[in-house]
């Protein structure tokens, strides 16, 4: 069996489940968190058309170039978020309780925020966030 059969039988068997993972650590991608990049990876890997699949896979890179901050660009959204304009990133945001106030705080590592607030309505939604974080 060669490694196009072996694949191909993957992605039959384990739809949305098969990833390539070399190719999550494109120097492009790698800087997002592992799983968001295998998430938007694995919604692409079913394409079989090379031109498709690199149309698709260049569309990803865009999208993490555009929603993932670099370091340098920290304070430019930062301030958009201070303005209170509205602003969409890509990260992996974590919540804590704060016991002593009674209040839940989120993480969010590419911007360097902690103690950052965020809406009970949007951790009800989403309670992986007390865990693992998403």
């Amino acid at each position: 069996m060669t490694r196009d059969e072996l694949n191909a039988k993957l992605r039959y068997y384990f739809p949305g489940y098969v990833v390539d993972k070399g190719l999550s650590n494109r120097q492009d991608i790698k800087r997002v968190p592992k799983f968001v990049s295998e998430h938007m990876l694995t919604r692409i890997s079913e394409e079989s058309d090379s031109k498709a699949f690199n149309e698709k896979l260049m569309k990803v890179i865009e999208y993490v170039n555009t929603l993932y901050p670099e370091p340098k660009d920290k304070d430019l959204i930062l301030d958009k978020i201070f303005r209170k304009m509205k602003c969409k990133i890509i990260d992996e945001i974590k919540v804590e309780i704060d016991e002593k106030y009674g209040i839940r705080k989120a993480t969010i590592p590419s911007l360097n925020l902690r103690n950052a607030m965020i809406k009970d309505s949007v951790v009800d939604a989403n309670e992986q966030l007390l865990s693992t974080g998403v």
